[in-house]
């Protein structure tokens, strides 16, 4: 994926929203019959929309700028739908804040050209989507940060589940 067409996704979800009156955290649904006029007016097709959310996603949430990170976080994606999780949870506040949680500043943030470890995400999402990259997570569906301030669902998270890896600030678990 280049980041000229992620561009077109972001201006496409940007688009979107003014036409529908929705906030800057709301997303559309690239399988929603009334939106497929808009992606083939924005040449995007339904597949890059998808691609370009979860990057997002993984770039909101790479707090320390590490490529490793980037691909993990993406991993935790590929884990998620590989055990019947679906891409709702890429908008669910609790679970991806950064890309849904209306008063998380990074809710409208988003990468510009020249972002050395987002180029590359871009450049290695297919093969990472498709499993032909090292599982830098081990397996895990679950990431956050350890410690005082963590929210209660992660909480438990990290007391059910089984640690897998510790990635710059973040951990992962199965």
């Amino acid at each position: 994926m280049t980041f000229e067409t992620f561009n077109r996704s972001v201006a496409l979800v940007r688009e979107w929203r003014s036409r529908s009156h929705k906030t800057f955290s709301e997303w559309p649904d690239s399988r929603d019959p009334e939106f497929r006029d808009i992606m083939l007016e924005f040449k995007v097709t339904p597949q890059d929309l998808e691609k370009s959310f979860i990057a997002l996603a993984a770039w909101r949430h790479d707090i320390e700028g590490v490529y490793q990170l980037l691909s993990a976080i993406t991993k935790v994606v590929v884990n998620r739908q590989n055990k019947g999780m679906f891409r709702t949870h890429l908008v669910d506040k609790d679970q991806f804040p950064f890309m849904a949680d209306v008063d998380s500043p990074e809710v409208d943030c988003y990468p510009i050209a020249g972002d050395e470890n987002f180029s590359k995400l871009l450049e290695n999402v297919d093969d990472i989507l498709q499993g032909k990259v090292v599982d830098l997570t081990q397996g895990a569906i679950w990431f956050g940060v350890v410690g005082d301030t963590m929210p209660d669902w992660f909480r438990t998270v990290i007391t059910t589940n089984t640690r897998t890896v510790k990635i710059g600030n973040m951990v992962f678990y199965k």
